[in-house]
């Protein structure tokens, strides 16, 4: 240890030596220190991002895209004729699913034997932001939806069902059968 310390003491007083007897040699080793201090302070700092981050940008929980299609299902139905009173649930099958970028390879080998095998390998594209790694969103698929409930006061109309099952049908891209349209309980329209 105490070699060490010794070939460092050496060192300071040599380089000491040289930027005493070279000014322009000391002032440009100041600034590159100086800016090697900044870069190490800079990197060891939090990161606060004036940008929105595309990942949360996108992501939208399940209950808030449920009810974002109700309450739009609920405007439009109200304006079919007939309809009237209305109210739209949604149910979902699961949540929204996230694509990354990715690089695939396959490729056939085979043996001695004369077996061929495929290999297939996936791997994701990472990069690199200060000292967060994260892949490349390349679409975020919506969650798929099981079925709707439609309450309504002309629920008992069979055109009125049809309609409504057209609009819901045509608008989200489902099967009838999917879809569920039923008067409103006692018939009246104040049901609020």
């Amino acid at each position: 240890m105490k070699q060490w310390m010794e070939r460092l003491r050496d060192v300071y007083q040599n380089a000491a030596a040289v930027f005493r007897s070279n000014r322009r040699l000391a002032l440009t080793a100041g600034l590159l220190l100086l800016g090697l201090l900044a870069l190490l302070i800079s990197a060891l700092q939090p990161q606060e991002r004036g940008e929105t981050d595309p990942v949360n940008e996108t992501s939208v929980s399940v209950q808030d895209y449920a009810q974002d299609i109700e309450d739009r299902l609920t405007a439009l139905l109200s304006e079919i004729e007939g309809v009237g009173h209305v109210q739209v649930m949604v149910t979902l099958e699961s949540g929204s699913e996230r694509y990354y970028l990715s690089n695939k390879d396959s490729g056939q080998s085979s043996d001695s034997g004369g077996r061929s095998s495929a290999d297939a390998r996936e791997e994701y594209v990472i990069i690199r932001s200060g000292c967060e790694e994260q892949g490349i969103l390349v679409k975020v698929a919506e969650p798929e939806i099981r079925g709707v409930a439609v309450v309504c006061s002309g629920g008992d109309d069979p055109q009125v069902q049809a309609r409504v099952v057209d609009a819901v049908s045509a608008l989200l891209h489902l099967s009838s059968a999917r879809i569920s349209v039923q008067k409103w309980k006692n018939g009246s329209d104040s049901a609020e």
